[in-house]
Parts: C-alpha cells; sequence; structure tokens
C-alpha cells in the first residue's frame, strides 16, 4: 500500500520554494545574483517551511489532531514539533506511517478489523504489526492463488485440484522451493515400466516387464548414476533352431523346417547362454561385372 505521510508533503512544498521562481525565493534578480555566487561555495537558497502543514497547527498544541489537503488529497495527522516549530504531520511514528493509518489501530491488537476513513482513500482493513513494534491499519493481503488455495488444509502428496470444474487442473500438493507453503502442482509422469518392475528389489532380483501384452523376464540392475532398472533377458531362439541341433556338435550341419514351406539348412552354432542353435548358412553373393 502507498503510504501519505505529512512530512512528505514539506519535502515537496520546500522543493518547490527554491525551484519554482516564486517571489519568495527569487523575488528580484538580485536574489538570483546572490544565489548564484553563493552556490559556488555550496549554499543554496533556503527552504521557507510548509505554509499549510504550519497554518494547519495555528492556535493548536502538540498532540491536537490537525488536517492537510495538498493535490487533492487530504491527511489526518496530529499537530508536533519539528525543530521548534508547530506543524501537522511532526509526530509521525519511526515507520514514517501517519496517525490515519495507526490510529484506527489505537487499544487494539494484531489481526482485529479496522477502517482508514479518508475523502479519496477509505478502506476496511486489518491492524497489522510493522516493524517499529506499531500497529498499522492496511489492507488486507489479496487471496492466495488457485494454486495455493487447492492445497489449503492438505498435507504434501494429498491429491488436489483447481480451475474450471468441468476441465479441472489436477495434481498433488507440494512445497513450493524451499518454502513451508503448499502448491497444487502436476502429478509426477509414471516411471518407465522397466523402473518401476525393479520397486522395492535389490541388485539382482528377478523382474518382469511386460509390453503390449507381450511379458518378458530380466534381473534389475543399476547402471552407474542411474536408477534400478530391469535389465531384459535376450529372447529365447526359435524352438526348432534348437531342437535341430539336439545330439549334434558345434559346427555339425543340421536342418529345419521354417513355416512348413521351406528347408533351412545350416550349422550347429553356441547362442550366447551355450545353447547350440541351427544358424543358417551366411549367404555369398558373387559379385556382377566385366572382367579385364
Amino acid at each position: 500500500m502507498s503510504r501519505i505521510p505529512v512530512a512528505l508533503f514539506a519535502a515537496g512544498l520546500a522543493l518547490s520554494a527554491c525551484t519554482s521562481g516564486s517571489s519568495s525565493t527569487f523575488a528580484t534578480s538580485a536574489d538570483a545574483a546572490v544565489l548564484a555566487q553563493l552556490a559556488a561555495v555550496g549554499v543554496s537558497c533556503t527552504p521557507e517551511l510548509p505554509r499549510p502543514a504550519v497554518e494547519a497547527c495555528a492556535g493548536k498544541a502538540a498532540g491536537d489532531a490537525c488536517t492537510v489537503t495538498r493535490e487533492g488529497m487530504t491527511v489526518t495527522a496530529k499537530c508536533g514539533s519539528d525543530d521548534g516549530v508547530l506543524m501537522c504531520g511532526a509526530d509521525e511514528d519511526a515507520e514514517g506511517l501517519p496517525p490515519a493509518l495507526t490510529d484506527p489501530c489505537a487499544g487494539k491488537v494484531a489481526a482485529d478489523a479496522c477502517t482508514v476513513a479518508g475523502d479519496e482513500h477509505s478502506f476496511d482493513g486489518v491492524c497489522t504489526a510493522v516493524h517499529s513494534g506499531s500497529l498499522a491499519c492496511l489492507p488486507p493481503p489479496p487471496p492466495p492463488p488457485p494454486p495455493v488455495a487447492a492445497c489449503s488444509g492438505k498435507q504434501t502428496g494429498d491429491a488436489c485440484s483447481f480451475g474450471d470444474p468441468a476441465s479441472p487442473h489436477t495434481g498433488n500438493c507440494y512445497p513450493a522451493c524451499k518454502h513451508d507453503t503448499l502448491v497444487c502442482l502436476p502429478a509426477p509422469p509414471p516411471e518407465p515400466p522397466r523402473v518401476a518392475a525393479c520397486d522395492g528389489k535389490m541388485v539382482d532380483d528377478a523382474c518382469m516387464v511386460t509390453f503390449e501384452d507381450r511379458t518378458r523376464s530380466g534381473t534389475c540392475q543399476q547402471p552407474s548414476g542411474s536408477a534400478l532398472i530391469c535389465v531384459l533377458a535376450p529372447p529365447a531362439p526359435p524352438k526348432v533352431t534348437v531342437d535341430a541341433c539336439v545330439a549334434h556338435a558345434a559346427g555339425d550341419a543340421c536342418s529345419f523346417t521354417w513355416e512348413d514351406d521351406d528347408t533351412v539348412n545350416g550349422a550347429c552354432t553356441p547362442a550366447a547362454d551355450g545353447t547350440l542353435v541351427c544358424a543358417p548358412a551366411c549367404q555369398h553373393h558373387s559379385g556382377q561385372g566385366g572382367g579385364d
């Protein structure tokens, strides 16, 4: 909230007295000539007292209520001494808050309701403690944004939603950055299947992963710098290639029928796990083209 201390009026009036060229400061060309020479030794014009603030306390005593109006803004304050001169607003507190903000909280405690009344700036507020320890009537804080309001009264991890009821934003309540305030954040994406397959398991434990209705087995491993993941075992070789090498040794000729039509000839070859499979013979294609 913007503050409206009367002392600012005084400073504004004093500055205008030195720069406006009014009769009270630059009455004659002689005044201007003298000021030009004094400026060389660091002396400027003498600011006059803010007449409205002084006149507002004419016939009053320190502590009496007073009112000052400038540029359409009226401020109610108290008369106080400023360098021995009684003027309106000299008794502002150390926070620079005018009595217009502190008086409504007289006799109240923090969080009590209060009202600031002015010609152009009136509002209902809440008595709030300022750094000096005094209470000032300040506007109530704005309501929390929807993602924060959605987690009011909830715990970390609770489900939450906000926005259009027909198409709400959903998520879970989590602390915002390093603050304790809970904010409704989108739910984290699900774990990849190979990671989820090893939840609660140890390295070398068996695991199973399903891809498009096909389940494959493996063991949980933890590659350097990554989470525990299900490393899938290589798929088993076609049964007909294994059957073709039963009772054979590595390198023996073998053959099998593929899909009831084609006969495949090959040689028995050890797979990665040592199982002999009938591997088709490599096809060598002769080069084509003219000779010398």
